[in-house]
């Protein structure tokens, strides 16, 4: 995990890797079902806050042999009054973590999966990065500090989500750009610029300089 301290709303942005993802995933599950799947929807679809209080088992569709989720997002161009569409792909697993979600919680086709506001879904996020920090202090091999897991918002879910399609699985920026909703290559200049210690020690074994 690192950080990096910022003048914004959010006093820290977190960079997050692939094993703590993992542990924030598995504490979710701990807390609940829907706490598990806000983590998802996060780390691996790269939803942002407000984006979660939209989505319907109707927004979920097939296209051959994958998944897609419509997604009603924000508008950075000003050009779509009610948010800019897009269709995010949903990794299989992810999908069939909604699937049951929906079951469970006898959710309508037309029904939002988290009738919650955005703040809500913000604190979701929050509690579960607690509860890490929580089992740390009381002894439990997850990764990271307490302290610095206690730093740790929705957004640097979606954070973790680009870097790993940018960084580490070096995707295509325009894919990522279209099922993440970003407008322009500026928008996703901070994911490229700031490469976690994992890939940069990578990154020198492979060019032959370790």
């Amino acid at each position: 995990m690192r950080l990096e301290s910022t003048q914004g709303q959010n006093q820290w942005k977190v960079w997050l890797i692939p094993d703590e993802v993992d542990a924030l995933e598995e504490v979710a599950a701990n807390r609940s079902h829907k706490h598990k799947v806000a983590v998802q929807l996060g780390t691996r679809v790269g939803l942002r806050a407000k984006e979660y209080t939209r989505i319907r088992p109707c927004d979920v569709h097939r296209e051959g042999d994958s998944y897609f989720l419509r997604v009603v997002g924000k508008d950075t161009t000003g050009e779509h009054g009610e948010g800019k569409t897009r269709d995010a792909y949903l990794p299989e697993r992810v999908e069939r973590e909604l699937l049951e979600l929906q079951y469970s919680e006898d959710i309508d086709d037309t029904e939002p999966y988290f009738p919650v506001t955005r703040d809500r879904i913000r604190q979701m996020i929050h509690e579960v990065a607690e509860d890490v920090a929580d089992e740390i202090e009381d002894g439990a091999d997850y990764p990271g500090a307490a302290d610095d897991w206690r730093k740790v918002s929705s957004h640097d879910l979606r954070r973790y989500f680009a870097q790993t399609c940018l960084v580490r699985r070096k995707m295509n920026p325009r894919v990522v750009m279209a099922v993440g909703g970003w407008s322009d290559f500026h928008a996703l200049k901070p994911y490229l610029n700031a490469p976690t210690a994992e890939v940069v020690a990578n990154e020198f074994v492979e060019a032959g300089l370790d």
